[in-house]
């Protein structure tokens, strides 16, 4: 009887030992898919930054070149007898309308890299969860299962003491 309750309590620490190691395993899985997430999250952050630098940049550009072009079409109304203020305004008003729309369309299209980013980090983060949760399901399938082991032990410990003490009957 004593070599086979060694041998039932050493199955169960090896059990033990298994489950310890393979949940280390799952949080070090843990840990790394959480790095791996807020690296990514970081570069997105870092591109929207650079998309809102680039996106300023050309907005300030195409000002600078409707100001360029008001005050060469106010030039050229000057050279040529000044053509009244109408005419002015009225370049000016194309100027301002074109001007418009292509900043218009630039804050268009930062607004949609923004958005592209934000679903890159939103799905970066979701698969950091889900990762967590599979792990976290493991971990407890491991425990139960180590727990399964020693409740069997514990029948094959009894089931084995029962034998040896029907058989000094």
């Amino acid at each position: 009887m004593g070599t086979a309750l060694l041998f039932t309590l050493a199955k169960v620490a090896f059990s033990a030992f298994s489950t310890i190691q393979q949940n280390k395993a799952l949080d070090e899985e843990n840990r790394r898919a959480a790095d791996q997430s807020n690296l990514e999250i970081q570069e997105l952050d870092r591109q929207r930054d650079e998309e809102i630098e680039i996106a300023q940049g050309k907005k300030a550009e195409r000002v600078r070149e409707a100001d360029r072009l008001n005050a060469s079409n106010i030039a050229a109304l000057a050279d040529v007898g000044g053509g009244g203020t109408s005419n002015e305004a009225r370049f000016a008003g194309e100027v301002g309308f074109y001007e418009g729309i292509d900043l218009a369309i630039i804050e268009g299209n930062r607004r949609r890299k923004a958005e592209s980013l934000l679903s890159s980090q939103v799905a970066s983060r979701t698969r950091a969860l889900n990762t967590f949760a599979t792990n976290r399901s493991k971990q407890k399938s491991n425990s139960l299962g180590f727990f399964g082991s020693v409740i069997g032990a514990g029948f094959s410990i009894a089931s084995q003491s029962t034998s040896v003490s029907d058989a000094k009957k």
